[in-house]
């Protein structure tokens, strides 16, 4: 696929639409093919105002096939000392630093925003996360590891419904419901 028209590209808004943790259906949906691309425009349109920061997509949405909450995982793993630039280009672009009940730490946040491409709003949530850190391999891994293995897709997906079964009030107790599986998953890569 060509890359697009800078011109064109969509423009990352603050808005992040909030997530029903009590509808199935907001949490839980088919993957949908557009998922590679839409985090895709969204590297490039970092890439435009930096094009030194490297964007990868990670998380459900990186693993076709996999349902999921349906929001765009991307990951950039800064260079020591490029924090602070490196905060300041992604908000510059209109993402927003998420706040939580549990936050980040403040040299790993999670920014938010949400994009519209082809009728339809997504959900984004870019992680920093300092390059030297073992989070950057094991974000790669997890994404690895269950591309390669559909069973463990269908494990992971039963893990989040388990999670919304347990009628979680928020993202960070749906995300403790899946903790049990990631963490195996991320057990093994570092035994590898």
């Amino acid at each position: 696929m060509p890359a697009p028209d800078a011109a064109r590209l969509p423009r990352i808004e603050a808005y992040y639409p909030p997530i029903d943790y009590r509808d199935a259906a907001d949490v839980f949906r088919p993957y949908d093919d557009r998922f590679p691309h839409v985090a895709a425009l969204v590297g490039q349109v970092i890439a435009e105002s930096d094009a030194t920061l490297v964007v990868e997509h990670v998380g459900s949405t990186a693993i076709p096939n996999c349902a999921g909450k349906g929001v765009i995982d991307l990951m950039i793993p800064y260079r020591d000392g490029q924090f602070e630039e490196t905060l300041a280009v992604v908000q510059d672009l209109g993402f927003q630093i998420w706040r939580s009940r549990d936050p980040f730490p403040e040299t790993r946040p999670v920014l938010i925003g949400s994009i519209q491409h082809d009728g339809t709003r997504f959900r984004l949530h870019l992680h920093l996360i300092p390059e030297a850190d073992p989070e950057v391999i094991n974000q790669r891994h997890f994404r690895e590891t269950l591309r390669d293995n559909p069973a463990l897709i269908e494990e992971y997906q039963a893990s989040k419904l388990a999670s919304l079964q347990a009628n979680p009030a928020d993202g960070t107790d749906y995300n403790l419901g899946k903790d049990v599986f990631i963490k195996r998953v991320m057990a093994n890569a570092q035994a590898e």
